[in-house]
């Protein structure tokens, strides 16, 4: 365990710091590719941060890395309700299209529609 590790582990002890160890320790699982570890971090800390969308925005990105689709567009539709510019939340969009795009390859006229009526349901919700 790095000295990170246990000053955020430490924190989350703390009613007025848990949510910032949460954050922590959600990018550090992130970092070590622990996607559910990383999900479970960043949803507590969604759950503690209601006027924030940063825990969010990380809690799709965990989602995503953890091949959670659907709950990765749930998370992102709530992000961008809050906060339609926001950039890592609208980059996690775009990286979902080019996932859906990449796994219908195979027909480049499937791939196209595919790309298109997933474009139209995710601007749908902005």
């Amino acid at each position: 365990m790095t000295d990170a590790e246990k000053h955020f582990k430490s924190g989350q002890n703390s009613e007025s710091h848990s949510t910032v160890a949460g954050m922590g320790l959600g990018k550090i699982a992130l970092r070590n590719k622990n996607w559910d570890q990383a999900i479970g971090f960043f949803y507590q800390a969604s759950q503690q941060a209601t006027g924030t969308v940063s825990p969010a925005t990380l809690l799709a990105i965990a989602l995503r890395h953890a091949g959670k689709v659907d709950k990765t567009r749930t998370e992102l539709q709530r992000v961008l309700a809050r906060d339609p510019l926001n950039h890592p939340a609208l980059y996690e969009m775009a990286s979902g299209i080019i996932l859906i795009a990449r796994r219908f390859s195979g027909s480049c006229s499937e791939s196209y529609r595919m790309i298109i009526s997933t474009l139209l349901i995710w601007l749908a919700i902005t």
